[in-house]
């Protein structure tokens, strides 16, 4: 796809979490291909992201961190303010779903952790770049990977869309807290993309709403029937463009928003 060009964009820098893969591994390279400077941020291995982002002529920092720690998140910005002289913007977007059925079956650990990942993360992180921007009176816009399960109720994966729920309630928070300080908070609610925490066997056995042997095939032809548009799902690179236009001077007015990347599925 052709990306637009954000000339602001160029010198500064982001902070992504879950850029190790999927989503956050697309907006990490985005920015790089914009002349960002991209911190990156996810308890996998950067390797193979830090490496594209070099192959782009992209500077970049890495760490190894859970986002749940918030401590640990804390001394992350601190590193990036002062390795790269200034933080500008961060993109929210670790995010997982662990264990799968109706929700009073759901292991309590499987729950916990990817509550724990989903909200605490996404607070941490939040909390960690406002402290930094109120207290030294500069700005930065923020970016909060959610999904359309933050708007409705789906089957199995009740545990996911409460913590997709309180993500968006957080969004809608800080921009309103943050905003008198020329912060901006927004979010981006994809539907189904293609990674690997959608191309699975359990997932596709929810789209397709059914047990036993569903095939990456069925699961895209019962993903139709979900969208407006004629697509299982979305790609991370379009993720990643939506990001960062709210990231730009181009979305300067824009704050406490949900842009939905669904093909139309919210509205189906």
């Amino acid at each position: 796809m052709t990306t637009p060009t954000y000339p602001d964009l160029r010198d500064k820098v982001f902070l992504v979490s879950g850029a190790a893969g999927g989503v956050g591994r697309a907006q990490a390279l985005a920015l790089a291909q914009q002349g960002a400077v991209v911190a990156m941020l996810d308890l996998s291995s950067l390797d193979s992201a830090a490496n594209e982002v070099a192959r782009l002529g992209g500077r970049y920092s890495r760490a190894a961190t859970d986002v749940r720690d918030a401590q640990a998140v804390s001394r992350i910005v601190a590193d990036v303010v002062e390795q790269w002289g200034r933080l500008d913007g961060v993109l929210a977007t670790a995010g997982v779903c662990r264990g799968y059925g109706p929700f009073w079956q759901v292991d309590e650990h499987d729950m916990r952790f990817t509550v724990e990942t989903n909200v605490y993360g996404t607070w941490n992180l939040l909390s960690a770049a406002a402290d930094h921007w109120v207290g030294t009176r500069t700005t930065g816009a923020v970016v909060v990977t959610g999904s359309v399960a933050a708007a409705r109720g789906l089957p199995s994966v009740g545990h996911y869309v409460m913590s997709k729920h309180a993500q968006l309630g957080l969004v809608r928070t800080a921009a309103r807290e943050l905003g008198p300080y020329g912060i901006r908070v927004n979010a981006v609610a994809p539907t189904n993309v293609d990674t690997p925490m959608f191309q699975r066997a359990a997932v596709w056995q929810i789209v397709a709403g059914r047990g036993g042997s569903v095939s990456r095939d069925e699961a895209a032809a019962a993903a139709l029937d979900s969208h407006h548009l004629p697509i299982p799902w979305v790609e991370p690179d379009d993720v990643a463009a939506a990001s960062t236009w709210l990231l730009s001077a181009a979305a300067r007015y824009v704050t406490g928003a949900v842009l939905a990347v669904d093909a139309g599925a919210l509205d189906h």
